[in-house]
């Protein structure tokens, strides 16, 4: 029997050895997410989202490499941000045939401030 050891660092409970330059947003638990689309008009899901980039979850699979343009829908106003499509993975089968894909989407440039944490509420 394989027994696994989660070693977390005790300043933000993230993985111990964790590689990303930002903090994330998880959209969860009643958390809402903002209003995302990536260029050309595709809705999507954000999963969650940092100032160096973002997950998101759609029908739609995105070719790794591709540049992207992604509109962030915050309260009645919103932004903008040109990044580069890092991976895009199936992330479940539907009955009937459907695909949704996760695709990892990381900005030319880091965001100025954090992202939004909660869409209804437009803390942040």
């Amino acid at each position: 029997m394989a027994h696994t050891l989660d070693v977390r660092d005790a300043a933000d409970g993230a993985p111990a050895g964790e590689r990303r330059a930002f903090p994330r947003v998880h959209y969860a638990r009643g958390i809402l997410p903002p209003g995302v689309r990536v260029q050309p008009a595709r809705e999507v899901i954000a999963v969650n989202l940092s100032r160096g980039g973002v997950l998101v979850e759609s029908i739609w699979r995105f070719r790794p490499g591709a540049s992207v343009t992604v509109h962030v829908q915050q309260g009645t106003g919103g932004f903008q941000v040109r990044g580069a499509v890092e991976r895009c993975l199936v992330h479940a089968l539907e009955r009937g045939g459907g695909v949704r894909y996760r695709a990892a989407i990381r900005f030319e440039a880091p965001l100025v401030s954090d992202p939004p944490s909660d869409a209804l509420y437009g803390a942040g």
